[in-house]
């Protein structure tokens, strides 16, 4: 919750889940999509972000681009795609450190399109 709220007062934030294989790192950030009560941390964000989105209706709403991705030793993986292509991680020496390419799928979410849940 500290980290959403955060980002919607326009501080970046990042959620990393860390460990060996099969230690349940995807569990933990998706856990099952089509079980409320078993949501991970992603969907449980996603949700807290648009129930803040829709409780301000000012005329300044913010636009919210999300991505998925996985990063394995050097490489990047996009998860949204089938195949999970690889797209290029590289360092920055000043914030925000790093940068994604922007072959990157990003989904938008703005008033004008309306919130999927």
């Amino acid at each position: 919750r500290p980290f959403v709220e955060g980002s919607l007062r326009c501080q970046s934030c990042t959620v990393v889940a860390h460990g060996g294989p099969q230690s349940g790192k995807s569990y933990s950030l998706s856990g099952y999509f089509t079980h409320g009560q078993l949501h991970g941390l992603a969907p449980r964000a996603i949700q807290l972000v648009v129930e803040a989105l829709e409780k301000n209706r000012s005329s300044q709403m913010p636009v919210v681009d999300a991505s998925f991705f996985e990063l394995q030793k050097d490489c990047a993986g996009d998860l949204l795609p089938q195949g999970c292509p690889q797209v290029i991680l590289s360092e920055l020496p000043e914030a925000p450190y790093c940068v994604l390419d922007s072959s990157l799928t990003a989904h938008r979410c703005d008033r004008s399109v309306g919130f999927n849940r």
